[in-house]
């Protein structure tokens, strides 16, 4: 699945940063038709290597403008369960789009000695605890966000006034206060 499309510092001559997901077990190479604004085509080939550790990749394409259409194996010859999703335009993605708001804000919990704080940028929620590194969270849906490098899942409640935290499986709860 093409999963999403930023640009590079919201810039589309800067490049594309395309995301993909491997959804069922088979690793396959990918075979992406990429076409620009300007209905420019460029086929863009992944080798099957690229799903050795992960089930999601994100690589830069070298775009000079928007881009208007993504295809993953444009003639059909993988086997796919459902190739619905094999499809991108901005369209498609805008009406995926969730609205973050709800999340941002500043959590507390009574078992984790630290708060955190959820942001937006750029379209994706960033977690930062207080002295670490940002991470930047990968949207599951239903409420669900995941940073894979550390076996990190987020999952909210649905009001979104609070969070489980998983890490590796140790489970903290999280309640906004702000």
């Amino acid at each position: 699945a093409v999963s999403k499309v930023k640009y590079v510092n919201n810039d589309p001559s800067q490049g594309s940063l395309i995301t993909i997901e491997n959804l069922q077990q088979m690793p396959m190479p990918v075979v992406l038709e990429i076409t620009n604004v300007s209905e420019e085509k460029t086929i863009h080939k992944l080798p099957v290597e690229i799903w050795k550790r992960n089930k999601r990749w994100t690589f830069k394409f070298n775009s000079t403008e928007s881009l208007k259409k993504i295809i993953i194996d444009p003639n059909y010859v993988f086997p796919d369960i459902d190739s619905s999703n094999n499809i991108w335009t901005p369209e498609i993605a805008s009406k995926k789009a969730e609205n973050l708001e709800g999340y941002i804000g500043k959590y507390k919990s009574s078992s984790f000695p630290i708060s955190v704080s959820i942001t937006e940028e750029n379209g994706d929620l960033a977690l930062i605890a207080e002295g670490q590194p940002k991470l930047n969270l990968i949207n599951e849906g239903n409420g669900k966000f995941t940073f894979d490098e550390a076996g990190l899942e987020i999952q909210f409640d649905s009001e979104k006034n609070g969070f489980e935290m998983n890490i590796s499986g140790q489970i903290f709860e999280f309640e906004k206060i702000n």
